[in-house]
């Protein structure tokens, strides 16, 4: 063997250059595989929250002593709040993507609902908050969102204090959310009107609703409600003419005769559409390939005369493509999962 002392320069120096090479491809090559599924991680990850709604969350102060004495200090207080706001949110609606307006870096997605919280004074003087909401650009009324009363007129507000505002804006929103009547009411009163997307398909083989959104991605439980309002033609009756045999008995013996017969067929008719309502029970994830993860349910009430509940052989023709002029899938009652955020039993948030 030699050493490298003994070769000449220009070989010891292809010879330390072959084992740098060597080197990074055996380096190269173990962290491939480490890099793909990193990527195959965040690609999932980016595809589950395209699935979702994103709903954007907003604080503003208008109390007019706040806003004059906070000074800068006041956007902060705004931007960390809408955060706050957001995660106590997608703490319990993890069917719908929250995210803080003021957040770094603006979201891409368009907003399909923005939760807007104010902190203002009322005309005797107490300083206020409470919750306004649109979807799209429909503004929606929330009489039955409560407003607080965060300071009272006789207190002491801490118009100068940006950490004691936000102390206290803290607590209220705490109260809030760890309140099942309130989180009912902001159900009730905002989510439920916040589209999914999500597609319908009838699945007349296993007489079921097929939403294309993935069950997985909705962490619910299948004691959930979801609701699909539509406008489609009603489907009518049509008499057709078809071949028929009759048996009749002539002198004592039995002779087949071809009869024409009406029978009665079901298409749907060309006419105006009518609006419909279909309330879901979801079951989980469907197991058949042409919707490989999505949201499998049953139909629990059908408002679509002529139409019943739990199926009816008519509704692929119904809401085929061509024939539904509108169709919006909504989360009319949500249940969270208690898994979520688990992996294997083990809360992956600790």
């Amino acid at each position: 063997m030699f050493s490298n002392s003994s070769i000449p320069g220009d070989l010891a120096d292809r010879s330390v250059v072959a084992r740098r090479r060597r080197s990074k491809k055996r380096y190269h090559d173990a962290l491939c595989p480490f890099l793909l599924l990193l990527f195959c991680l965040l690609a999932v990850e980016l595809q589950a929250e395209e699935t979702k709604p994103v709903v954007h969350t907003s604080f503003t102060v208008t109390a007019p002593d706040f806003v004059e004495n906070l000074g800068a200090s006041r956007a902060v207080v705004e931007r960390e709040f809408a955060e706050h706001l957001a995660r106590k949110a997608g703490e319990h609606f993890k069917f719908l993507h929250w995210h803080g307006v003021h957040a770094t870096g603006e979201p891409t997605a368009e907003p399909a609902a923005r939760i807007e919280v104010r902190l203002f004074i009322a005309d005797h003087g107490d300083v206020l908050f409470g919750y306004s909401a649109h979807v799209g650009e429909t503004f929606l009324e929330t009489p039955e969102l409560p407003i607080r009363e965060l300071y009272p007129v006789y207190v002491d507000q801490p118009t100068h204090d940006p950490h004691q505002l936000k102390l206290d804006l803290r607590g209220v929103m705490e109260k809030d959310f760890t309140n099942g009547s309130f989180r009912r009411k902001l159900e009730e009163q905002i989510l439920r009107y916040i589209p999914l997307r999500a597609g319908v398909e009838p699945d007349a083989t296993a007489q079921s609703i097929i939403l294309t959104v993935p069950w997985a991605d909705l962490h619910a439980t299948t004691e959930s409600e979801l609701r699909v309002e539509f406008k489609a033609p009603r489907p009518a009756l049509q008499k057709v003419d078809s071949t028929a045999v009759a048996v009749e008995r002539l002198a004592g013996k039995s002779r087949e005769q071809p009869t024409t017969v009406p029978e009665l067929t079901l298409a749907v008719a060309d006419q105006a559409a009518h609006d419909g309502t279909m309330h879901l029970a979801p079951s989980g994830a469907t197991e058949d390939p042409r919707w490989p993860g999505a949201t499998q349910c049953t139909i629990d009430r059908l408002n679509f005369p002529p139409l019943q509940a739990p199926w009816d052989d008519r509704l692929p023709e119904v809401l085929h493509r061509d024939k539904v002029r509108e169709m919006s899938v909504y989360m009319h009652h949500y249940i969270l999962d208690p898994r979520a955020g688990m992996s294997d039993g083990v809360d992956s948030t600790i």
